[in-house]
């Protein structure tokens, strides 16, 4: 594999600070990884000498993810989100954004480089999202200095009548219009693997959606996290909890051979990286939270796992 595969670290980190701290030296290490998909809640960090620290030298592709922020934002505000009807709740959602791209900056400061090469959108909110609210944000943040980070916007699963959904965002065909209409130049889209299965109630709509995306011109990454079609220890069926493969957890419907299916689509497309993104619980050590996420890089192709 030539293109930078990456890590949603958060995900799968151990509660114990030595642990983490494994973690991150060990995945640093490791060849096939070459970034991480960093969390954005109210901060990136509450100690950032030591979060920086962590940043290997190898990890060179990063993504900022305000998911965590976003999802909270909108439990005390359901009008919060870039593609929100409600101009309020659209200008919170900018401020949260710029303010994360100040610590973005904060962070390549602390590094002393370039750390974060794309910052995650997200088009809250859940059923009233609006194609236009969102045309106006994306030619709002365009004006935005994201200090050499380009934006994505990462596509949850879509906001379907009838179907409870996890996020209940933008269709994909929406938000591929949206940065057409709004001549957005530094704009693209990214995919999460389990949450297009979710949004389609199963395998099938993943390579869709990366079909779909590459086509248009504008895919930018894919990462790969599970779903599950039975209630089971991740929660109810269908809960965007980032299961990883088949084989390390049999709930999920994520198989190797999906995976690989999809990453070589995605790489017909000219995706400029691919990744996991795995939730994994106390029961794994550090050296088995690397071996399952290893488990989804080779399927995905890279020659160095």
């Amino acid at each position: 594999m030539t293109i930078p595969f990456l890590v949603g670290a958060y995900a799968a980190l151990p509660s114990n600070r030595s642990e983490q701290e494994e973690f991150y030296a060990k995945i640093g290490d490791a060849p096939w990884v070459n970034g991480l998909e960093i969390p954005l809640r109210d901060s990136i960090t509450d100690d950032l000498p030591w979060f920086a620290a962590r940043i290997s030298p190898s990890f060179t592709t990063n993504v900022l993810t305000p998911i965590p922020g976003t999802m909270g934002n909108l439990g005390t505000n359901p009008q919060f989100g870039i593609a929100s009807p409600d101009d309020d709740g659209r200008d919170v959602a900018i401020r949260f954004l710029t303010d994360g791209i100040n610590k973005v900056k904060e962070v390549n400061d602390a590094v002393g480089r370039q750390v974060f090469t794309y910052i995650a959108l997200h088009t809250a909110p859940t059923e009233h999202a609006s194609k236009e609210a969102l045309i106006r944000s994306l030619i709002a943040l365009e004006e935005l200095d994201t200090d050499g980070a380009k934006f994505v916007i990462e596509h949850q699963d879509a906001f379907i009548p009838g179907q409870a959904p996890q996020k209940g965002f933008l269709s994909l065909e929406e938000e591929i219009t949206a940065i057409d209409e709004a001549g957005t130049t530094h704009t693209f889209i990214s995919l999460n693997w389990g949450r297009s299965a979710i949004e389609g109630r199963g395998p099938d709509l993943p390579l869709q959606h990366i079909q779909q995306a590459g086509a248009s011109g504008k895919l930018a990454g894919v990462i790969f996290s599970g779903a599950h079609d039975v209630d089971g220890d991740y929660g109810p069926a269908w809960t965007d909890s980032h299961v990883a493969l088949k084989r390390d957890e049999p709930s999920s419907i994520m198989t190797e051979d999906l995976v690989q299916r999809g990453a070589y689509e995605a790489l017909t497309h000219g995706v400029s990286y691919l990744g996991t993104k795995l939730t994994l619980d106390s029961r794994y050590s550090v050296e088995e939270r690397i071996a399952i996420l290893h488990h989804v890089a080779a399927s995905a192709g890279n020659p160095l796992a």
